[in-house]
């Protein structure tokens, strides 16, 4: 009797722990980008990412450290196709692949700010008023 309450208890537990990752998983998704202005940066660029309505509105080169001026200009049809995608999942100027790179890695990283300042005023917005 004892390990059938056990092992009833034990699969209990197991279902309110899975329950559990899927809504905090769930809530990760729907977190989304938060509206503000996040700078990401790396060793060869700084880039500002304005983001509006959890879209990427604006992406702006502060510092080209990744070879000559020409490049910077090279990867500005990149900087509109984030835009238009939505996303860094873009393909890479021909002749100026570390220029592209660089781009990418850091709008990443300013897309990462904005998710995680997104989760943040989620679960503070979770936690204060109680909705669940």
């Amino acid at each position: 009797m004892r390990k059938k309450c056990f092992a009833f208890g034990f699969l209990a537990i197991l279902i309110l722990i899975a329950a559990s990752l899927s809504v905090m998983a769930q809530e990760h998704e729907e977190a989304g980008l938060a509206d503000g202005v996040y700078e990401g940066r790396n060793s060869m660029m700084d880039v500002s990412v304005a983001i509006e309505e959890g879209r990427i509105v604006d992406i702006e080169i502060l510092e080209h450290r990744a070879g000559e001026e020409k490049y910077k200009d090279m990867i500005l049809p990149l900087v509109d196709a984030i835009i238009e995608k939505q996303s860094t999942e873009v393909d890479a100027i021909t002749g100026a692949t570390t220029s592209s790179e660089a781009l990418k890695i850091a709008v990443e990283e300013a897309l990462e700010k904005s998710r995680l300042s997104s989760e943040k005023k989620a679960l503070i917005e979770k936690y204060t008023t109680g909705s669940e």
